[in-house]
């Protein structure tokens, strides 16, 4: 008797246990969830959190709570995530850099493909080669001629070693032939101050975190490295339109989660964030940042994230960017 007890009880412990399971699914979220930012304030990854973090709060029904954990090139707030319970309350807005790391440093505390989940595309990111305004050069053409003739005198920050703002301009000067010394910053933010200081004499930098300084007057614009001219910017012209024949390169921003998140919580994330730049008021607050939204499946983002990080470790190899 008191075994037929026991199986009963059991039976009815699996059964509540299998009718919880997916009901906790469908209760996604229970409680706010933090969208961790590895970079400070003012950078495009966090500009983009920002815009779509409330946005993500109506259609979730819980707080987007947007964290930023900066420091070491985006691998602090990164590792945070890698570790993180894979329960769907903490995730990640990243950026190229995430891809670009793991060729930059011989070791990370995590695994760029092993230890996380490739959830969603957020947008496309043109950057835009910028000066100090007192820098005695109007075109792209200017720059160049005036590099050419100060090798090694002419600094540019980036966000740092091996960035989206790095690697922009390595590639820039390689194939314009001029000799310029980096200086890495610990992220996009305190770069720009950089430029805006006159620290530095140029960046290329994330449309969304110079172009109020641009129209400000604070910095000069000279070209925008996408192959096709920013709507923001029309009469920008393109860094290949400038003399740098064949030159094209994008940044781009995405959102990550723990291995380890169940299917249905990767499918909703994926689903409610594609929802939300598919809002009116979100991609015009894209648009007017110079970000284009991005598109597409999670498995298609899966490969695309894979396939940028073999192309970042071709050119970190190429230009030197891994560290010793």
């Amino acid at each position: 008797m008191l075994k037929r007890h026991f199986w009963i009880q059991a039976y009815l412990l699996g059964l509540i246990i299998s009718c919880a399971v997916p009901a906790l699914g469908q209760s996604y979220p229970a409680k706010p969830v933090r969208l961790i930012v590895p970079w400070p304030p003012v950078g495009s990854n966090d500009i983009a959190a920002r815009i779509l973090a409330p946005r993500m709060t109506k259609i979730l029904g819980q707080t987007i709570v947007v964290d930023n954990r900066a420091g070491a090139n985006g691998i602090i707030g990164s590792e945070i995530v890698a570790k993180a319970t894979p329960d769907g309350y903490t995730i990640m807005l990243n950026s190229s850099t995430h891809v670009a790391n793991a060729s930059i440093f011989r070791e990370l505390p995590y695994d760029t493909l092993k230890d996380f989940l490739s959830i969603a595309p957020v947008a496309s990111v043109p950057t835009i080669v910028t000066i100090y305004p007192s820098l005695p050069v109007r075109t792209l053409q200017d720059l160049v001629a005036y590099a050419r003739a100060r090798p090694g005198r002419l600094y540019y920050s980036s966000g740092g070693r091996g960035g989206q703002t790095h690697l922009p301009t390595a590639l820039f000067a390689k194939m314009a032939g001029i000799d310029i010394v980096h200086v890495a910053y610990k992220g996009g933010g305190p770069a720009i101050v950089a430029v805006l200081g006159g620290e530095v004499q140029l960046m290329i930098a994330t449309m969304p975190s110079v172009i109020g300084h641009i129209k400000a007057g604070k910095l000069r614009a000279l070209a925008v490295t996408s192959s096709q001219r920013s709507l923001l910017l029309p009469d920008l012209p393109t860094v290949a339109e400038s003399g740098v024949a064949g030159y094209e390169m994008s940044a781009w921003l995405g959102v990550f989660a723990p291995a380890g998140l169940p299917g249905n919580l990767v499918g909703r994330l994926h689903d409610e964030i594609q929802r939300t730049l598919k809002l009116p008021d979100v991609a015009m607050s894209f648009s007017l940042q110079g970000m284009e939204p991005a598109f597409g499946t999670q498995p298609q983002f899966a490969a695309f994230v894979q396939a940028e990080l073999k192309k970042y470790a071709t050119m970190i190899k190429e230009f030197g960017a891994a560290t010793e």
